[in-house]
């Protein structure tokens, strides 16, 4: 395993052989605001932003997205708030972190239209 630092900050080891989920959290990652908390673990096991491999040249998995992403991820993992807040949270975490306006209201709209597929899959249930 290699040390990884995205631009965002996140300290990540990266697993070459892994293809799903090579990337793996060093240390514990917390976002807060004023609606809520979330913490991104130690050990957890990401891919980053979830963009199909035809898109990577535009929106490559690692990027200025990479943190709402990961807490995206958990969030959709977890299921303990409705997935319109989990991707409503995704939203606020890009402006936070000064995503692009083009960038993150692509992100959003993709999570939106396409997220239902792993929430599904995850919990059993469309929302």
């Amino acid at each position: 395993m290699h040390r990884f630092i995205p631009a965002d900050g996140l300290h990540v080891l990266v697993d070459p052989t892994r293809d799903d989920m090579p990337f793996v959290l060093a240390r514990d990652h917390h976002f807060h605001n004023t609606i809520t908390s979330v913490t991104a673990p130690s050990g957890y096991r990401c891919d980053f932003a979830s963009v199909p491999r035809l898109l990577w040249w535009l929106f490559p998995r690692v990027g200025r997205y990479s943190r709402a992403a990961v807490f995206h991820d958990i969030l959709y993992d977890r299921g303990e708030i409705p997935r319109v807040q989990a991707d409503s949270l995704f939203m606020a975490i890009m402006e936070h972190d000064c995503v692009p306006y083009r960038t993150r209201w692509a992100l959003y709209l993709a999570v939106r239209c396409f997220g239902w597929r792993p929430w599904y899959r995850r919990h059993g249930r469309r929302s």
